[in-house]
């Protein structure tokens, strides 16, 4: 049996403003193991990217528990955003190497490791550029550097490709792949496209318009990668509960047409 990095038990998280309540999602019952890419799909609102947080330590749930193999408290998660929020003020290796500013970071300072991931991630020669010297896609990449020059042993990923050009997108996923074996990485990466996380996913996890809860999940691991006709049955299957998601909430009628815009995922398998 796969060992467990990351338990979630009956999770839940809402937000209170002025005595009115927003449930984001409830009911999350989660097993996420070592080494493998768990992606999450879900329509806008559904609670995604605040569950990445609740796992990050970012923000707090209002019931349940996340545990990381057997601690409550801890958390050897790093996050990526979609934007890469990068210091304007700080060079691109300043930006990288802003994790060991934290004391429980101390220890893994290395500049031999900040060498390796410029070279790693191809902006070497970007090293002493500012933010608004390098373009997006680069700065996606400082961004995914600065998050594992602290060895995270979890790496949550809150649809970090989705601006890029569709061949700083390509190589990224490749990347992300090779990282998952070479550096012993669990990776979970929330996104919209399905085409996304049928290349990259062990696992996908599908979620309902908010609140947020799981809908229905697939185990990509047993699949033959030369045989497509699988992949396409899954694809159909994602897209009819994504879709079936969306029309059963009135607050997210207009989501499908989104999906058809960002994505263009909706087109019928042919037979």
């Amino acid at each position: 049996m796969d060992s467990i990095a990351v338990n979630i038990n009956n999770a839940s998280k809402e937000y209170t403003q002025k005595s009115k309540s927003n449930l984001v999602f409830s009911d999350i019952n989660l097993d996420i193991f070592d080494n493998e890419i768990l992606v999450i799909l879900g329509p806008s609102g559904c609670g995604k990217s605040t569950l990445l947080r609740t796992i990050a330590r970012l923000e707090k749930l209002s019931g349940g528990e996340i545990t990381e193999t057997g601690k409550k408290d801890d958390s050897k998660a790093g996050m990526v955003f979609q934007e890469p929020l990068l210091y304007p003020w700080l060079t691109v290796k300043e930006n990288i190497e802003l994790g060991f500013s934290f004391a429980k970071n101390f220890d893994a300072k290395n500049e031999n490791n900040t060498e390796k991931l410029l070279q790693e991630f191809g902006i070497d020669h970007l090293t002493d550029s500012f933010p608004d010297e390098i373009s997006g896609g680069q700065a996606q990449r400082v961004n995914l550097a600065r998050t594992l020059i602290v060895n995270p042993k979890i790496l949550l990923l809150d649809e970090p490709f989705g601006a890029l050009d569709p061949s700083t997108r390509t190589y990224l996923q490749d990347w992300l792949l090779n990282i998952k074996s070479s550096r012993d990485l669990t990776i979970v990466l929330v996104t919209h496209d399905v085409e996304e996380a049928l290349k990259l996913a062990d696992r996908i996890i599908i979620m309902s318009a908010g609140p947020g809860t799981f809908l229905k999940s697939w185990d990509l691991r047993s699949l033959d990668p030369t045989n497509e006709s699988s992949k396409d049955i899954i694809k159909k299957q994602i897209l009819d509960n994504y879709q079936g998601s969306i029309q059963n909430s009135s607050a997210q009628v207009n989501e499908l047409t989104n999906i058809e815009d960002s994505i263009e995922l909706l087109e019928p398998i042919q037979s």
